[in-house]
């Protein structure tokens, strides 16, 4: 059985009529005849018939239709026709109409088809038209639920608990479903009342949605904006800065932070280290110490200077350690040097391993420029003469001879050699002259 429904859009409301009513949403005018005057609406079918229908019958100025040479509207109208009405219902014979009772039950529109063509197949259509009918007008008059006082956005915080009781209005019982729940989440209904408590132990994004559905299966939803404050270390929640590259989606955002003193970072979840932020200000290879939390960017302590340096360690100056015999311990000459210092001798004193003090250097030992005696003193030396010499004046490390000095310079053996005068001598025969470089001469083979 063909069957169809006519949804007109709004634009034709308040102006369509016709058999079908008046469509107003006004029940008392929808037996409006053509000329104006209204049916009442507790007219009788038969009444309805003769009283309001066959007047919107048409004529053939009237009609749309187009019909064959030798045939109009007249040629369809049974003017004497009498229909059978729902309220005077005849049967074929009782046996129909028991069958008809059985399919159809207390459905007068499925009894009254089965009585007009005598087929139970076309008496359960109607009737199973008739309740699909009736229960989309029913989809279509129930509204559904209303949640209420609700706001658009909620503001949680990591760590702590978040609670809010939601309430569906409804004339049915309502159930609750939260969509992406967090794991957390406790979740509990009583009657149209949800109670929803959420202990905040992750600051990971997620879209939470509250449907509401009442028992026709109408569904309402409310999905909230989450701002999430996520500071840490007592970091206090501001509005985030327009542009943060960590909010990427309007129904989650997450909050900016002010930090406490020694904490930074997006979530204050880093500890200021004061000696990155002010470069390594301590002196070199003096450790520079961060303070902990709440000190900030000058929270930073310097060790002592290194040794042989004065100062508070962020600025270190070296030390003389020469100015003072109680800051060294030479025993002659100190040389200071950055961070220390070194001992040295005078001359004629050689540094002992101690590296501290000095022995006297012997000059004349193992051999010296004397030409002929040498004779060590105190971080010095003396150089002297042979009998029969004296120094030189212009060198006194040298020796000449003195014609004045009456000794007899002949040591050698007189056989070998003869003294000619007080500075003059003759070696022998046979023997050979030699004069060393302290001018002592003497005579050998």
């Amino acid at each position: 059985m063909l069957s169809f429904v006519v949804s007109p859009g709004d634009d034709y409301k308040n102006s369509t009529k016709g058999l079908l009513g008046t469509w107003n949403d006004n029940m008392t005018d929808d037996f409006t005849l053509p000329d104006g005057t209204v049916l009442s609406p507790s007219s009788t079918a038969r009444e309805i018939h003769f009283g309001f229908g066959v007047k919107w019958q048409i004529n053939q100025a009237q009609s749309l239709f187009t019909y064959a040479q030798n045939e109009n509207t007249s040629t369809y109208a049974i003017p004497d026709f009498l229909p059978m009405f729902g309220d005077n219902i005849t049967w074929q014979n009782d046996t129909i109409r028991k069958q008809a009772e059985e399919v159809c039950g207390s459905d007068n529109e499925c009894l009254f088809d089965v009585a007009s063509t005598n087929d139970l197949d076309v008496g359960q259509a109607t009737k199973d038209i008739g309740n699909q009918l009736s229960k989309e007008l029913k989809t279509l008059d129930n509204f559904p639920p209303k949640i209420l006082n609700v706001p658009s956005f909620i503001n949680v915080t990591l760590k702590e608990t978040f609670i809010i009781n939601i309430t569906a209005q409804d004339s049915d019982t309502v159930t609750f479903q939260v969509v992406n729940k967090p794991d957390s989440a406790i979740v509990n209904q009583s009657e149209n009342v949800l109670h929803f408590m959420w202990p905040v132990t992750s600051s990971r994004q997620l879209n939470l949605s509250f449907v509401a559905t009442d028992d026709q299966g109408a569904a309402v939803t409310w999905n909230p904006s989450i701002n999430m404050c996520s500071c840490e270390h007592r970091g206090q929640c501001v509005p985030p800065e327009d542009g943060d590259p960590v909010n990427t989606n309007s129904k989650f955002v997450y909050m900016g932070c002010a930090c406490q003193g020694g904490y930074t970072g997006g979530f204050c979840d880093s500890e200021i280290d004061a000696c990155e932020v002010n470069g390594q200000p301590c002196y070199e290879d003096v450790v520079c110490t961060d303070l902990p939390p709440p000190a900030n960017e000058t929270g930073y302590t310097c060790g002592p200077c290194p040794s042989g340096f004065t100062g508070n360690g962020a600025e270190c100056s070296d030390f003389d350690e020469c100015q003072s015999n109680k800051t060294n311990s030479c025993s002659q000459l100190c040389i200071n040097a950055p961070g220390s210092y070194s001992c040295a001798c005078q001359n004629g004193y050689s540094l002992k391993d101690d590296k501290d003090s000095c022995d006297d250097i012997n000059e004349c030992v193992p051999t010296s420029d004397c030409m002929q005696r040498c004779l060590n003193t105190e971080g010095s030396y003396n150089c002297s003469c042979d009998e029969s010499f004296e120094r030189d004046p212009t060198d006194w490390r040298k020796c000449k001879g003195n014609r004045h000095l009456q000794l007899n310079y002949c040591k050698c053996n007189p056989n070998q050699c003869k003294l000619l005068s007080v500075s003059h001598q003759r070696c022998s025969k046979h023997f050979k002259r030699i004069t060393d470089l302290k001018g002592r001469s003497w005579c050998r083979v």
